[in-house]
């Protein structure tokens, strides 16, 4: 599914997720994905992924 995602969105996306969701971050990581930044609140922090795409 991540891979058909990536496919059809061939200018790049983004996403979040909750900082803390470790095993959701190595995922998009191991994938290509890159940490963008940080945002929100301590204890209510997203972490914020992209994945550019090469035109």
């Amino acid at each position: 599914m991540f891979d058909q995602v990536t496919a059809q969105l061939s200018e790049g996306f983004w996403l979040r997720t909750q900082a803390e969701n470790h095993r959701a971050r190595r995922f998009y990581e191991r994938r290509g994905m890159m940490l963008d930044h940080i945002e929100g609140e301590t204890g209510v922090e997203r972490a914020v992924y992209v994945m550019r795409r090469s035109t």
